[in-house]
């Protein structure tokens, strides 16, 4: 017991301390719980330790409010400056297309301005230019009209310098004789054969009042040349505007009518010596060295097919038959014009009457060439129709017509452009009464339907 009370008193007199300080033996727990608050509150800050920082948070939270703000501001005006610039190209893009739908149909775009003109003879002061000048005035006297001599079938014609899809001419006339122009033809096409006339016939002029003008369609026919020709009679022709109004053909188009203007220019020579030398065979993987010039730039199976005469594998038939001339003596490859030698077809006399070739299936005609007889009587020819299509109704006679046979001189061949007019059948008629057909040669140069390069 002793030994224990002798070991507390030292107890008691030895020095405590608490967080590096010394204390009461009595008071060390409360001390120790008081400095261990002392050490929360140096981790612990308390709540104004943050007002600051809280200051600055919120600031930013203010400026990116601003910037949020600012930004929705900003979106919404490129919004509405979007609709204005939306809405004023639509507008512009309205207008354009009813501008161009309004030119599309006035037909103002005149392509003939820029051509070159000429005519069969020139009466005074009317020269064929005075016709694409640009103005419709009536009078003679100004120098705004064309005028032909008193000829044989008269005839005016531009070049349009180009190929290209007309869709309609519009024709002025004189203050003076405007019933000399009834009857006129309109014709279309890429050949100046016979001065152009031989090419389709886009219309007939019935009768244009004096001073007036009128529009003729033409359907989108293709061609650089328009001929205007009064056939049969012997007249005057004058015009005071000739307005072509015409889209031009893409490049691969406009190549490929040249293409057919070149060949068709030479195709009498080409045929014939293609269908001697190959006559029941093939043709060659190669061109031979006549293959002209104008087929270098396309591939030669394409030259083949424009140049290849398919009337001579047809089947032909006529309205009827005299002595010895039978409907295939023309697709025989002979051109011979002499009727008693047996190479022309001849009819009885009687209406209307007519010749056709069945290629047996549809192709695109690109050219008809046509012989006539050389023995005697080369004017019974003069007035045939050239019709193509796919239908026999009427023998076939309802199909489109190509082009009209003014006249072909005794023992001539003559070429007619029929710009791809599709069809099985290809008709000859002489419409009228008492008529007599007959022909010593008809070719068809053509493409298979639906070819194209």
């Amino acid at each position: 017991m002793t030994t224990l009370l002798l070991l507390a008193c030292l107890s008691m007199a030895l020095p405590y301390t608490v967080c590096g300080e010394p204390v009461n033996p009595f008071n060390l727990l409360k001390d120790r719980v008081d400095c261990v608050e002392k050490q929360l509150g140096k981790i612990v800050t308390p709540e104004e330790d943050f007002s600051a920082t809280n200051a600055k948070l919120k600031l930013q939270v203010a400026r990116v409010d601003t910037l949020r703000q600012e930004n929705e501001a900003l979106e919404q005006q490129q919004l509405d400056g979007q609709r204005v610039l939306v809405a004023r190209l639509n507008a512009t893009k309205t207008e354009l297309e009813a501008e161009v739908q309004e030119l599309k149909r006035d037909n103002r775009v005149n392509v003939a301005l820029k051509g070159v003109a000429a005519q069969s003879s020139l009466y005074g002061i009317g020269v064929a230019s005075n016709a694409i000048d640009g103005t419709r005035e009536p009078e003679y006297n100004k120098q705004s009209c064309s005028h032909t001599q008193d000829d044989t079938n008269p005839w005016w014609r531009v070049d349009l310098l180009g190929v290209y899809r007309v869709k309609a001419i519009n024709i002025s006339t004189m203050h003076c004789c405007a019933e000399r122009l009834n009857g006129a033809e309109i014709h279309i096409g890429n050949s100046l054969e016979n001065n152009g006339i031989n090419n389709p016939r886009c219309d007939v002029i019935s009768q244009i009042p004096t001073g007036e003008t009128h529009t003729f369609q033409c359907n989108e026919m293709k061609g650089r040349y328009v001929v205007v020709v009064i056939p049969g009679r012997k007249e005057y022709l004058h015009l005071c505007e000739v307005e072509v109004h015409a889209d031009g053909l893409s490049g691969l188009e406009a190549k490929l009518n040249s293409l057919e203007h070149q060949q068709l220019d030479g195709q009498r020579v080409w045929g014939a010596r293609l269908d001697d030398t190959y006559p029941n065979t093939s043709l060659p993987s190669t061109p031979p060295s006549i293959t002209p010039p104008s087929c270098k730039h396309f591939k030669f199976i394409h030259c083949q097919m424009i140049k290849r005469n398919v009337a001579l594998k047809g089947v032909a038939t006529q309205s009827s038959l005299y002595g010895d001339g039978q409907a295939n003596n023309v697709i025989d490859g002979n051109r011979e014009s002499n009727y008693h030698k047996i190479s022309c077809t001849h009819t009885e006399q009687e209406t209307n009457p007519w010749w056709r070739v069945d290629r047996s299936s549809r192709s695109r005609v690109t050219a008809v060439t046509f012989t006539n007889r050389g023995d005697v009587v080369p004017e019974r020819l003069d007035g045939a129709e050239i019709c193509i299509g796919n239908s026999l109704e009427n023998t076939g006679i309802n199909n489109l017509r190509c082009v009209v046979i003014h006249h072909i001189p005794a023992g001539e061949t003559y070429t007619f452009q029929c710009n791809e007019m599709e069809g099985q059948y290809v008709v000859v008629v002489i419409p009228g009464q008492n008529k007599i057909l007959t022909l010593c040669e008809v070719e068809v140069y053509g493409l298979p339907a639906g070819n194209h390069l």
